[in-house]
């Protein structure tokens, strides 16, 4: 009787989770992959003087947006993109390695991005809660990564989906993990 209660339960599970997901993301994904942009416009350094007084840098634009946002505003080209979708289709890292204080920037950014979306439960990101899971490589300053949070859990069918831009296309099989892709741009 226990196991066959068991075995109820877990095809309901299913049932709803597969439902719910097939509603979740209705629509056909398009270049822009959904994920919302956030910038860093007065992003300031500072560091010690002799006198201890503190002295501040230039500010900086920092921003976490989508590929297609990238190329329109030109800071990725058409070039730049299809070398990335080339290691993104091999499923291996840019051989050359991510500047360390980029991606610590990006790791904060992102953990911004998470804390300001109202749909999330949790809140209370910070950089140390970020993965860079796959780094395609920095082109004229803008970084392509694929970036996970502490709490990323995908629960998806099988669907697959194709970000195109420009000639550059990245396909993912599950849907949900292409709304990880990002264009990181510092400037």
């Amino acid at each position: 009787m226990m196991k066959n209660f068991k075995r109820l339960f877990t095809f309901l599970l299913l049932v709803v989770m597969t439902v719910s997901m097939a509603f979740s993301a209705c629509g056909t994904p398009s270049a822009d992959n959904g994920s919302s942009s956030i910038s860093d416009n007065e992003i300031t350094s500072s560091s010690d003087t002799e006198e201890g007084s503190m002295e501040e840098t230039p500010t900086q634009q920092r921003k976490l947006c989508t590929l297609q946002e990238a190329y329109e505003n030109g800071w990725l080209t058409e070039e730049d993109l299809k070398t990335a979708a080339e290691y993104h289709a091999a499923k291996k890292d840019c051989p050359e390695p991510i500047d360390e204080e980029i991606k610590a920037n990006m790791r904060a950014l992102y953990a911004q991005q998470l804390n300001a979306d109202p749909k999330l439960i949790y809140s209370d990101y910070t950089a140390d809660d970020i993965l860079l899971y796959r780094f395609y490589g920095t082109y004229n300053g803008c970084s392509i990564v694929i970036l996970y949070h502490k709490d990323s859990f995908f629960i998806d069918v099988v669907r697959p989906c194709t970000i195109q831009v420009a000639d550059a296309s990245f396909y993912f099989v599950y849907y949900k993990k292409s709304e990880h892709l990002f264009a990181y741009y510092e400037g």
